[in-house]
């Protein structure tokens, strides 16, 4: 990397695969145009005869230069002419070695430590003697000083001045100051980068949630206008029949009056309660676990859904004063829902465990879900991401949290969803006895009555939300891949 390669050392790293600790990491950072500028300047007030910044290529554990200081200089042109009738092909831009390539190599490439040495002994091994020579005899470069360039914490190269005597004293801490420039400026690259994708992941985002209202959309519509529609007008023929049977056969009218309103009723009871589902389950006012536990009711027919709630999560969740962000228990809900949905399409499975935890302590706190069959599985380069999965991913995304899906012939499919929690949830306002509305308990009832006020008021919202009597038909939703 830091002199001219020697075809046989270059052949041996390739036959080691060019190993290096793994500590080392082959960042992928993209190197702005300021550092060229930085390292011609860094060559002229160090005095350096020639100055070289090499960066690891992403993924390959390996050193290319990529910004050099002196390269087009006289004396360096003339070495690189005098190199190549020794080696014809020999073009130092190209130059890719693995970092580890001698013990004073690894010390700065591998270790993150400056390295003062001779150009023998910085080069040992990795270069023909015959070529080290004619850099020292004609660039005068006979001392190197590398200096390693950390990004993110990790060594992402090493800038190297090379000069005809050791550099110490007020050009070393030029050097210094000179590498740090560089490293902040790459840092600066990094983190544009950075921001760069996770705006791309947001808007990603945003688009997974634009086709997820509008996949929901039209399926309220078609609900409305299909199935909505015709038995309103159903009912209003038979209103009018009902109109022109008054005063012919009261008892018909009666008849007919009574169907439209069994009619009616069953309308309200069945497509528009499945319209609001779809729009917001209004149990999820209550709680994540009431309404997971009701969501599982609805698929109890297709196969047995077991739902395990950590107390601790409970706690958080419970309904008198829920502590969850509502859209943090919504985004986990539909996150279940689908998954649910999946193994009725496409697993055959016969079990779901569906669990709801927490993870992790203080700042680092997350609410962990999984939903797992033991259907038929998959290999996962056929896993297919559909648009329900990919609008939970979505939710996911614009909480901050993250999603898994695993599977295996076999063995069954895992959703892992994990979305964090509020570093310190506050408890919400409770109204005092004047503000309270009738039928409200009073400020000093006894604490033993909260669990089954928790459980009437689940179990009411739950008969409310009017799902415990439906189930789902597999052909009722239009995804046909997870």
């Amino acid at each position: 990397m830091h002199g001219l390669p020697d075809p046989q050392a270059a052949g041996r790293a390739r036959g080691r695969g060019g190993s290096v600790a793994a500590s080392t990491t082959a960042l992928a950072i993209s190197v702005p145009t300021d550092v060229q500028e930085i390292v011609a300047n860094g060559l002229a007030a160090t005095g350096a005869r020639l100055v070289v910044l090499g960066m690891y290529e992403p993924g390959r554990a390996r050193l290319r230069p990529v910004a050099w200081g002196g390269l087009h200089a006289p004396y360096v042109q003339q070495a690189i002419a005098l190199a190549r009738r020794i080696a014809p092909a020999f073009d130092p831009t190209l130059i890719a070695l693995p970092p580890d390539a001698n013990p004073l190599q690894r010390a700065v490439n591998v270790d993150g430590r400056p390295v003062a040495a001779t150009l023998l002994a910085f080069a040992a091994g990795i270069v023909d003697r015959r070529l080290l020579r004619v850099a020292v005899a004609v660039m005068r470069t006979r001392y190197v000083l590398a200096l390693p360039v950390r990004v993110a914490g990790e060594v992402a190269g090493v800038l190297s001045f090379y000069g005809p005597r050791p550099i110490h004293g007020r050009q070393e801490r030029a050097c210094v100051a000179f590498t740090r420039q560089v490293a902040l400026t790459l840092e600066n690259a990094h983190l544009a980068a950075a921001l760069q994708r996770q705006v791309a992941a947001l808007q990603w985002s945003q688009r997974l949630l634009t086709q997820a209202d509008e996949r929901l959309r039209r399926q309220v519509a078609e609900l409305l206008h299909g199935r909505v529609q015709s038995r309103l007008l159903l009912a209003w023929h038979r209103l009018g029949q009902a109109e022109a049977l008054v005063d012919v056969d009261p008892a018909q009218a009666r008849a007919l009056v009574a169907a439209v309103r069994e009619e009616l009723e069953q309308i309200q009871d069945q497509e528009v309660r499945v319209a609001s589902h779809l729009l917001h389950p209004q149990i999820i006012r209550v709680g994540l676990g009431p309404a997971v536990r009701s969501l599982a009711g609805r698929f109890q027919t297709h196969f047995r859904v077991d739902v395990a709630i950590d107390p601790h999560l409970a706690a958080l969740d419970d309904p008198a004063h829920n502590r969850l962000p509502e859209p943090l228990r919504l985004a986990a809900y539909r996150a279940v829902e689908e998954a649910l949905g999946n193994s009725v399409r496409h697993a055959r499975a016969r079990a779901v465990v569906v669990s709801l935890a927490l993870d992790g302590d203080g700042s680092d706190r997350r609410l962990a879900v999984r939903v797992r069959d033991d259907g038929r599985g998959c290999a996962p380069e056929r896993v297919q991401v559909g648009l329900g999965l990919s609008s939970v991913a979505g939710r996911v995304e614009q909480l901050g949290g993250t999603r898994q899906l695993t599977s295996a012939p076999g063995q069954g499919t895992t959703l892992t969803v994990r979305l964090p929690l509020p570093e310190a949830p506050r408890r919400p306002w409770a109204p005092t006895t004047d503000d309270r509305p009738c039928g409200t308990l009073r400020a000093g009832a006894s604490s033993g009555s909260a669990p089954a006020l928790s459980a009437a008021v689940s179990a009411a919202l739950s008969s409310a939300e009017g799902m415990s009597g439906q189930t789902i038909a597999p052909g009722e939703a239009d995804d046909r891949s997870w």
